[in-house]
C-alpha cells in the first residue's frame, strides 16, 4: 500500500499501526465542507485495518481545531489514558483514542501535566475540545489494569473530573484546578448557547474571558 495519502500526507508504521502527523490532517480544514473531515476519516480508516495514529510532536496540539470538525454524532465515545512510550524525560503522556463508526483514531501527543504550564495544555487543547463538542459523557479514563471509569461522572462535576485527568496523568499535585474548573464552565455556557464546531473555540475564549472577569470584581 502507498506511503502517501492523498489528504493525510506521508504514512509510516508505529508498532505496526499507520500513522500520519495531525498538522496534516488539519491542513486547510476551515475550508473543509461539514462532513467532509469525518468522511475521510473513516476512508482512513477502512483502509488502514481500522486502527490510525494521528501524532504530534508537541504538547499543545491542534486536536480542538481536529475535533471541531468530526461530527461528535459518530464518535461512539472517547478513552484517554497515559502512555510511556512518548517522552522519557516525563512519567508519563496523555492519549485519546476517538472510536468512530469505521475503527479507532489515537491522538498520540506530548500532553503532560509535570508543571503549569503543561497542565494548562491538558485542559485546553484536551479537555476543552470534548466539552466543546459535549462528549464528555462518551469520554472515559481507562486505567493501567484495563478499568475505566468515566470522566465526567455527575453533571458538573469539574472537580471530581479535573482530578481523574491529573491522576492517570501521574502528576496528581495541581494549584490551579479552580481556574480549570472556570474553564469548563465556560465550555458548558458556548454549548448552551447552541453555538458549535470551530465557531464554538472563539466563542469559548469570549465567555471565559466574561467568567473570569466576573470572578475577580
Amino acid at each position: 500500500m502507498s506511503k502517501l495519502d492523498f489528504f493525510f500526507g506521508e504514512k509510516s508504521n508505529s508498532s505496526g499501526v499507520a500513522t500520519f502527523r495531525l498538522s496534516d490532517a488539519i491542513q486547510n480544514i476551515n475550508d473543509l465542507p461539514s462532513g467532509y473531515l469525518t468522511y475521510q476519516i473513516n476512508r482512513l480508516l477502512r483502509d488502514n485495518n481500522r486502527e490510525v495514529v494521528l501524532s504530534d510532536g508537541t504538547s499543545s496540539p491542534e486536536f480542538g481545531e481536529l475535533l471541531a470538525h468530526i461530527d461528535p454524532s459518530m464518535i461512539g465515545f472517547i478513552e484517554i489514558y497515559a502512555r510511556t512510550d512518548v517522552n522519557q524525560n516525563v512519567n508519563a503522556t496523555l492519549a485519546c483514542d476517538l472510536y468512530l463508526l469505521d475503527g479507532k483514531l489515537t491522538i498520540k501527543a506530548h500532553w503532560c501535566a509535570y508543571k503549569e504550564i503543561r497542565s494548562d495544555e491538558i485542559i485546553h487543547t484536551l479537555l476543552v475540545p470534548i466539552h466543546l463538542a459535549n462528549l464528555q459523557s462518551r469520554t472515559f479514563i481507562r486505567k493501567k489494569e484495563g478499568r475505566k471509569e468515566r470522566l465526567l461522572e455527575y453533571a458538573d462535576d469539574y472537580a471530581s473530573e479535573l482530578r481523574r485527568i491529573f491522576d492517570v496523568s501521574t502528576y496528581k499535585n495541581q494549584e490551579r484546578i479552580p481556574d480549570y474548573i472556570l474553564s469548563l464552565r465556560a465550555c458548558e455556557e458556548v454549548v448552551k448557547s447552541g453555538i458549535a464546531g470551530a465557531q464554538a473555540i472563539k466563542e469559548f475564549y469570549d465567555i471565559r474571558l466574561k467568567i473570569k472577569s466576573l470572578n475577580h470584581m
